[in-house]
């Protein structure tokens, strides 16, 4: 009985040691406990930070540097230009009011800039979405007030370094577990993918009930959170009709709508983890496999 006790164990650990590749859970679990540490408290927001896709947020920073750079132009512009004109009363106030307004705003362009530049900095070396990367500085703040004052981009500016550093430490984390000179974006895949299987897992995911091995139930995480666009766990009629697409499928949106009713087992209009595992298991079997559209 012992022995069985112990091959048990040794099997479960090498299921373990393989489960996304070389990351293991205490590494996982050390992980988010740095991701923690930098002032955020949610692993589904890690998990977000760690897919690169949607610049739509980095996009609202840029206007509003561009708003603030012409808001600061526009204010040392009006002051010299009182500077150089005719007295009048109150001329004093009114000018030393603009060259205030335009040093506030340049203040903001660069916190805005320096934002931009993290944002950048985080999607080139970890691979990170700008949109989740900028959620992140804003949950790292808590319940600090919303807005566009200097004193709350300064404070998001803080937020930033905190995120930077975390994603920094997180990366010499995962390269020490993984192979010599492994590029951060792939460690930190793997990271995401166990996050996937995790949050899976959580819902009642079980490789085992597929008889899927943690290394092939990881391969199906990795496929889905490509698809997964908006990291919802949970693939919608237009993220199934990219997935078709890619596997030669030409479907448009209605006929996509009813892909996803084919492989929806309970209804409810959209594909979860357990119900894509369940597909990518029956395509490998023609007899198994859901009708074509």
């Amino acid at each position: 009985m012992v022995v069985r006790a112990e091959q048990k164990d040794d099997k479960e650990k090498k299921q373990t040691d393989k489960l996304v590749k070389g990351l293991d859970k205490n590494t996982a679990q050390k992980v988010l406990q740095v991701w923690e540490q930098s002032g955020a408290s949610s692993p589904d927001e890690l998990r977000k930070l760690l897919v690169k896709r949607s610049v739509q947020s980095a996009g609202v920073v840029l206007v509003q540097t561009l708003l603030d750079a012409g808001a600061s132009w526009g204010g040392f512009t009006t002051a010299q230009y009182l500077s150089q004109g005719g007295d009048f009363f109150g001329k004093i106030v009114v000018q030393y009011l603009a060259y205030f307004l335009g040093l506030y705003f340049a203040i903001g362009v660069f916190l805005d800039l320096f934002l931009l530049g993290a944002t950048a900095f985080a999607g080139i070396n970890y691979s990170t979405n700008a949109e989740a990367f900028l959620k992140a500085v804003k949950q790292v703040a808590g319940d600090s007030p919303n807005g566009l004052s200097v004193v709350n981009k300064a404070q998001n500016a803080v937020n930033t370094l905190k995120i930077i550093t975390a994603l920094n430490e997180i990366s010499d984390i995962l390269k020490s577990k993984g192979s010599a000179g492994a590029a951060p974006a792939d460690t930190l895949q793997n990271l995401q993918v166990f996050l996937t299987l995790q949050k899976a897992e959580e819902k009642g995911f079980s490789p085992d009930k597929y008889g899927l091995t943690p290394d092939q139930a990881a391969d199906l995480a990795v496929i889905f959170t490509k698809y997964d666009t908006n990291d919802d766990m949970v693939l919608e009629p237009s993220e199934v009709r990219k997935l078709f697409q890619e596997e030669g499928y030409d479907f448009d949106a209605a006929e996509s709508k009813e892909a996803v009713k084919l492989l929806d087992k309970n209804n409810d209009g959209i594909i979860s983890f357990e119900e894509f595992v369940e597909w990518s298991q029956s395509k490998l079997d023609p007899a198994k496999a859901p009708a074509k559209v």
